[in-house]
């Protein structure tokens, strides 16, 4: 199987099918895609387990046809309502090493693609969802080449 959990089974996907019960959490996410070495080689360089992961030229997941164009490591954390975005990019980048972990991994695996996403269930909130990201945020984001996201479930 291509897409495996690593310690406990992934809180966006469950057995094979997606739990839209757990997409009205907050959460912060980080992704790593495009890679050529093994992906327990490089799941191995970096400080935290993914909570899934992909190869590519492998099926997305169990029983379906699509193929995986890229290999892909995704790390998550839940994050409370109250957490100032910063504070959530912040402790993505500190679960998985940090950002000159991060840096280096990124050179020697040759990774083309970083992402950071902050999901944020605005449909179910009681609250007027937002929030911004600081200087020093962003300056973290460029070193590391990653993009950053908003989903708004």
């Amino acid at each position: 199987m291509a897409v495996t959990g690593y310690g406990t089974e992934s809180p966006v996907q469950k057995n094979n099918h997606y739990d839209l019960s757990m997409m009205e959490h907050r959460k912060v996410s980080l992704t790593i895609r495009g890679f050529t070495a093994p992906v327990a080689k490089l799941s191995s360089a970096i400080a935290a387990k993914a909570v899934l992961a992909g190869t590519k030229g492998k099926p997305a997941r169990e029983g379906v046809k699509t193929i995986l164009k890229k290999s892909f490591l995704l790390y998550e954390e839940k994050i409370s309502a109250s957490m100032l975005w910063d504070d959530a990019i912040e402790l993505i980048i500190n679960k998985v090493g940090g950002v000159e972990l991060l840096s280096d991994v990124k050179l020697f695996f040759s990774i083309e693609i970083m992402h950071i996403d902050i999901s944020v269930p605005a449909r179910t909130s009681d609250e007027q969802e937002g929030g911004y990201i600081s200087e020093g945020s962003i300056a973290k984001l460029k070193v590391l080449g990653s993009s950053f996201g908003v989903s708004i479930l």
